[in-house]
């Protein structure tokens, strides 16, 4: 009876240790919250290769910065002082870079808390290296699948040597930038797991774009990889478009002009429906954009309670509205030939035999299709009035 007892200890004792077999202490961790991707400059390559023992053997593709916080901000000291370390990597591939990394630092890094993702223009103009890239995090099992995502105009290393002002946290500082979409129209974001998705069906994915200043950054605009290449950039009133037609817009604003003054429109919510037609001239698709919101200013000596003037400063939003969305769905069609607002899974899915006719030739057929807008403003409150 004794021994069935201490056998049936020892098993509880292994069934309860076994929860603690991989633990790694937090202090020999480097919690990575951001990774850039670059290519590395010419210069930097060729310092680089004198000083390497087999410079015939020298050939890195890829610049990856990683940062993380110093352990003196993590126990709340340290004020003054900078709260953030980064390190950059000159490399062959983005997992060799985390092999050199473990090399020149005693900690192990852990992706399990990046959330800033960011890409340098020149290294996704690159076919190769953006799969190469894209098939590193997709395998990547410890990272943050909600890690944000962004192109950089210029290297994206600079956003995290930057010193903004107000503020000690950099990657929280850019993250919360990126999530003002409530009150931004102009801002947007896209998630590790969209970007690999949006990519992994279609080869084309749009990113939220930042601007580099001096000390800040500006999250305004996006940017176009078309067939895992970099292609171009949209203007952050463009970008605005995208969401509306994509049905991902959930707030800003958007300033018109009604007679001699401008009126500030903010957006409370918005809704989209699609509907395709066949005519004698081949397929049409209209967008039906439905809006409700508010006016915030430039109203002042306006009689704001009678409803033909409301009516007329509806007829004044959706017109901009529609305007700027068909000068973005011509940008797509003519410039691009990039259906990155999904009509092509719209007609895939409500129209399968029309999809069965038109999906070899998409890109051509989406290219010169017919595609029209059509907008509903509703102005639901106007302020404070006398």
């Amino acid at each position: 009876m004794a021994k069935k007892i201490l056998m049936l200890l020892l098993v509880c004792l292994l069934l309860l240790n076994t929860g603690c077999w991989d633990k790694q202490d937090i202090e020999e961790r480097a919690l990575v919250l951001g990774i850039a991707f670059d290519k590395p400059p010419e210069e930097e390559l060729a310092r680089q290769r004198e000083n390497a023992s087999e410079p015939e053997h020298f050939s890195p593709r890829y610049s990856i910065t990683y940062i993380h916080p110093l352990a003196s901000t993590v126990v709340g000291k340290g004020a003054g002082e900078d709260t953030f370390s980064s390190m950059t990597i000159t490399t062959r591939s983005p997992k060799e870079a985390e092999r050199e990394m473990n090399t020149r630092i005693d900690l192990q890094l852990f992706f399990g808390h990046t959330d800033l993702i960011l890409f340098g223009e020149d290294v996704l103009k690159n076919e190769e290296y953006m799969k190469e890239m894209m098939d590193y995090l997709h395998r990547n099992q410890n990272i943050n699948w909600d890690a944000k995502v962004a192109v950089v105009q210029g290297r994206a290393k600079d956003v995290f040597e930057m010193k903004p002002t107000g503020a000690n946290l950099l990657v929280p500082y850019v993250v919360g930038i990126m999530e003002n979409r409530r009150v931004s129209s102009k801002v947007s974001h896209v998630t590790l797991t969209q970007m690999l998705t949006e990519l992994g069906q279609r080869g084309t994915v749009v990113l939220p774009k930042i601007n580099l200043g001096k000390d800040e950054v500006k999250v305004e605009g996006a940017a176009i990889i078309q067939n895992f290449k970099f292609r171009g950039y949209f203007t952050g009133q463009e970008a605005r478009s995208l969401m509306f037609l994509k049905g991902t817009l959930q707030g800003g604003g958007i300033v018109t002009k009604y007679e001699d003054t401008l009126i500030s429109y903010t957006i409370v919510n918005s809704k989209l429906e699609k509907k395709l037609k066949t005519t004698e001239d081949g397929l049409q698709m209209i967008f039906k954009l439905r809006t409700e919101g508010q006016l915030d200013e430039g109203t002042y000596n306006l009689d704001l309670m009678d409803d033909k003037l409301i009516k007329t400063m509806e007829k004044s939003v959706a017109e901009e509205i529609t305007k700027d969305a068909m000068e973005t769905i011509k940008k797509l069609q003519r410039e691009y030939k990039a259906d990155v607002i999904r009509v092509g899974s719209y007609i895939q899915k409500f129209h399968p035999k029309i999809w069965k006719q038109v999906e070899k030739d998409w890109e051509e057929v989406f290219s010169s299709m017919d595609i029209q807008v059509q907008t509903d403003a509703r102005i639901r409150r106007v302020g404070v009035v006398e």
